[in-house]
């Protein structure tokens, strides 16, 4: 659920949220300063979802359970990789937009940044539910 969450969340917040900010506020420096709210928001979610992905997969690593271990590495690489593009955004990126220098550069990354959580947090999701369901199906 975690990850279906993750992945809701930053899908609505890009796709249907911040869109809508701008079309609908007549202000647009209102609207950018909600979506720059709602950017920080969704790194810093990505950021929690993304370290528990990490300490999960570690956890399930180092006990003896049947299941797939090209699946859980794949878990861990996908939770790191996330972690990665989180931090690089949260304290890398967004203080780069706020400063203001070089605006254009830094929003493009930062759309680029965004995708990739959002396709990351699927990614988990979909191994995830390749988990579920093989462990729901009988033997």
């Amino acid at each position: 659920m975690l990850f279906a969450f993750w992945w809701g969340a930053l899908g609505a917040i890009g796709a249907v949220v911040v869109p809508l900010l701008f079309r609908s506020l007549e202000v647009k420096a209102l609207a950018g300063g909600v979506a720059q709210s709602l950017f920080v928001w969704s790194t810093q979610l990505s950021l929690v979802c993304a370290s528990l992905s990490v300490v999960c997969a570690v956890w399930v690593r180092s006990r003896p359970a049947k299941g797939s271990g090209a699946n859980k590495r794949t878990v861990l690489l996908l939770g790191l990789l996330a972690l990665l593009v989180s931090a690089c955004m949260l304290w890398g990126i967004i203080p780069q937009i706020k400063a203001g220098e070089n605006r254009a550069l830094w929003h493009a990354l930062g759309s680029l940044a965004f995708v990739l959580m959002w396709l990351l947090s699927g990614a988990l999701l979909i191994q995830d539910a390749k988990r579920c369901f093989k462990s729901a199906l009988p033997s």
